[in-house]
């Protein structure tokens, strides 16, 4: 189904084109479009509402072929990759949930339950509702809506498994990178960012430094260009809402001074803002916030300065006349960066390349061929001391290593798909850009 052509000019600028616009992808007119949701497969985008169903793009959102869901039951309301493996979330009525996941494309669907806790008003025919699914390398991490609901499993296991240290601990959101998941969230052992290498067996919890003793986590992100960890939350004493970054895997967090920039618009209820979406690549950070002011645009903050400074960045996004339309999620590719917003259409805008630190110092090399192969080399590069790292569309890490003298990075062992290879000098980013495996 066509919707509209762009030239894909990816013109790699440092950070985002100053006004540019937020543009609609198309796949809905309607006023509180139900049922919406985002995410990332094998390269594509996905998407579903209420008017479509379930579609892919290919060419970052100008076309969108729709994808079967015969046997899905449900409103589907999350879309998450395990890498080899599609899965959806869905949502019956009463609140009851179910899981599905395809390998080919929609031309089967698989439900996956066994495991999962019960419904609490129909626990002998129903599952619980489905809060967040995770999926990374093969394996997935599960919420769901019910007490001390925390499951994980292999998405080849026959079960999910419970997990009782999530479930003492409560987290509030979910990341990961390659095999490690990370969790956001204060209980009785972690003091508010942990991970595990193992599925959940055991955890690791750092200090946490600068995160109240009591808080409640709402978002976290990781930046896959320079490796910084970012949560938001609320100080649960003084009712504080903060952002906070981590530069050594959550030991310490620096705080973000957003007080001066996420001033919410006049509203009913009359509480300061919650980040409810987040999205960060080095000095490009978004923050979502709602006002519950009839008649305005999203409270979209954009800072391009790493965070020292945030402005309003609604350009082209839609007015709601009854309350006030929030960005839900937000998935990266091919240059781009898509917002999910509740009750309307995915929007994009273009996405440039910077890490945390001055841009004028941004090493300005180029990739050749791209895109490419078997292997590519790097221009206008000095290789002495100078670290690669080669990341995927999901933002894990898949080839490291000193760059050699001939600046030539091997690509053959790669899927074909979109890479970033981003360069660091003393531990510290100093470029990245981007590159197409064929």
């Amino acid at each position: 189904m066509k919707k509209f052509i762009t030239p894909l000019l990816l013109l790699v600028a440092l950070g985002v084109a100053k006004g540019q616009a937020w543009e609609p992808v198309g796949l809905t007119t309607a006023y509180n479009e139900p049922w919406t949701a985002l995410g990332l497969h094998q390269g594509a985008l996905y998407a579903h509402n209420a008017t479509l169903g379930l579609v892919k793009s290919t060419d970052n959102g100008d076309n969108w072929t729709p994808i079967s869901t015969a046997g899905v039951v449900g409103n589907i309301h999350l879309i998450t990759s395990t890498g080899s493996r599609l899965y959806v979330a869905s949502t019956m009525s009463g609140g009851t949930g179910d899981i599905y996941w395809t390998d080919n494309d929609g031309g089967a669907w698989h439900s996956d339950t066994v495991g999962m806790p019960p419904h609490v008003l129909w626990p002998q025919t129903n599952k619980a509702g489905v809060n967040q699914l995770h999926g990374f390398n093969g394996k997935l991490a599960l919420d769901a809506d019910n007490a001390d609901a925390y499951y994980v499993k292999n998405e080849t296991d026959a079960s999910w498994t419970h997990v009782p240290w999530l479930a003492a601990n409560d987290p509030g959101a979910f990341s990961s990178h390659g095999d490690t998941l990370f969790t956001a969230g204060g209980g009785t052992e972690s003091h508010g960012f942990a991970y595990t290498t193992d599925l959940g067996n055991t955890w690791t919890t750092p200090d946490c430094n600068g995160i109240p003793q009591w808080h409640a986590i709402g978002l976290l992100d990781r930046d896959p260009t320079n490796g910084r960890w970012y949560l938001s939350g609320t100080d649960v004493t003084t009712q504080e809402r903060f952002v906070k970054y981590s530069t050594d895997q959550g030991a310490s967090w620096t705080s973000i001074n957003t007080a001066p920039y996420l001033v919410h618009e006049p509203g009913i209820w009359g509480f300061a803002h919650a980040v409810g979406a987040m999205f960060t690549r080095g000095n490009t950070i978004w923050l979502s916030c709602q006002n519950q002011h009839m008649g305005t645009r999203p409270d979209l903050f954009l800072s391009t300065d790493g965070g020292q400074t945030f402005a309003k960045d609604t350009v082209g996004l839609p007015e709601d006349p009854y309350a006030t339309f929030a960005v839900y999620n937000f998935v990266e590719l091919n240059g781009y960066v898509f917002a999910q917003f509740s009750g309307t259409d995915v929007y994009r805008k273009q996405l440039g390349t910077t890490s945390i630190q001055d841009l004028s110092s941004l090493a300005q090399f180029s990739v050749a061929p791209n895109p490419a192969s078997d292997q590519v080399r790097l221009l206008n590069i000095d290789p002495a001391g100078t670290e690669f790292r080669v990341v995927n569309a999901l933002g894990a890490t898949v080839g490291q290593g000193r760059l050699p003298m001939d600046r030539t990075i091997h690509l053959g062992g790669l899927e074909p798909g979109v890479y970033h290879i981003s360069l660091l000098k003393g531990g510290k980013p100093v470029g990245v850009q981007r590159v197409v495996k064929v």
